[in-house]
């Protein structure tokens, strides 16, 4: 598949959100990061992205804060509020929904994280920009 990055096994994304629910460790495993493209020349920064499955779905955004573009998980792989039911930047503490990246709660309030396409093949899970 041209342009796409390949990012998991849906049985992997399936099982991780079947076992976030047990405790907070878990839940920190819930979503898989993964480097969408190099560093860039002169600034030393990769993109990363993050993607889970919720609800029968897979969804999948950049790993970049709506209000001022840090990484939401500071580099620990934890993108979720405790319960588990929106994503948090560790930063300023905004919260967004899961379905959408919406920013409901915090300084960004109504701007949104930027979703990656999601493209399902047989069990394997691709990502494009």
């Amino acid at each position: 598949l041209p342009d796409l990055l390949r990012v998991a096994s849906l049985e992997d994304l399936k099982a991780r959100n079947e076992n976030s629910h047990a405790s907070s460790e878990d839940l920190k495993r819930k979503a898989l990061k993964f480097v969408l493209n190099e560093p860039q020349p002169n600034s030393g920064f990769e993109k990363e992205g993050f993607c889970f499955y919720e609800g029968g779905k897979v969804y999948a955004f950049e790993n970049s804060c709506a209000h001022n573009g840090l990484e939401l998980d500071l580099d620990d792989s934890d993108f979720f509020t405790s319960d588990g039911k929106l994503i948090q930047c560790k930063v300023h503490g905004a919260k967004f929904e899961t379905e959408s990246g919406l920013c409901i709660r915090g300084p960004c309030k109504g701007k949104a994280l930027t979703a990656l396409n999601v493209v399902i093949d047989g069990d394997e899970v691709f990502v494009s920009a």
